[in-house]
């Protein structure tokens, strides 16, 4: 069977004079293929969606597969076990998400921030506030953001102490005009939604797509 391949690469392979007909042809195929999910979620290149291809189908039945055994073997653990294995991957989780921002931190800063009663340094409280955020969620004792506000609350606790006042969101929950991010501060390499009110309808958006039950989670 042929892999499936981004759009991108099957322009990129089309020599033709009739590559960008052929493209938008292939575009709206799979756009409207009955295994598509549409997101209506818009983006300066289109329509967001979801495709499944087989070889995708075949990856989630496995990693379903996978999770039923690593289940069974986490509750034939003890109960403090248990909960060592999960402060273990929430520790990666930090650990990942820090390295993503170019922020580096080790398991033992964040196990001290997480053990510690009080935290001194605003990167440590970061570090506790990230961590505690997932463990809620993966024991069941928080829930997932369901509204903007909830991001807003989110937001507030992992940057507690580390944005100035004068660099906080100057919007009623977010920016009130647009952010550019920039390489070596010149070159524009993303630009942010604007206005306020069009992050919000995003988010909302983005927050209804979460709980779609009709679409794979």
């Amino acid at each position: 069977m042929e892999d499936y391949k981004e759009l991108a690469k099957i322009y990129h392979m089309d020599n033709s004079s009739s590559r960008d007909a052929n493209i938008k042809k292939e575009l709206e195929s799979r756009l409207n293929a009955e295994s598509t999910f549409r997101t209506d979620f818009s983006t300066p290149n289109g329509e967001l969606f979801l495709a499944v291809p087989r070889e995708l189908s075949a990856l989630s039945e496995r990693i379903l597969r996978t999770e039923r055994k690593v289940s069974n073997l986490l509750r034939q653990l003890p109960g403090i076990a248990q909960s060592a294995v999960l402060r273990s991957m929430v520790m990666d989780e930090v650990v990942c998400t820090n390295a993503i921002e170019d922020i580096h931190s080790t398991h033992r800063q964040i196990k001290e921030a997480m053990d510690a009663a009080q935290v001194g340094t605003a990167e440590a409280r970061r570090f506790k506030e990230l961590a505690m955020l997932y463990l809620s969620i993966v024991e069941g004792t928080d829930s997932l953001p369901r509204t903007p506000e909830d991001i807003r609350l989110v937001y507030d606790k992992v940057t507690a102490g580390e944005i100035s006042e004068d660099k906080a969101p100057d919007g009623r929950l977010f920016r009130r005009e647009g952010v550019d991010i920039t390489s070596n501060g010149m070159r524009v390499i993303h630009s942010g939604l604007e206005p306020e009110s069009k992050i919000i309808d995003a988010m909302e958006k983005m927050l209804r797509l979460v709980e779609d039950e009709s679409i794979p989670a």
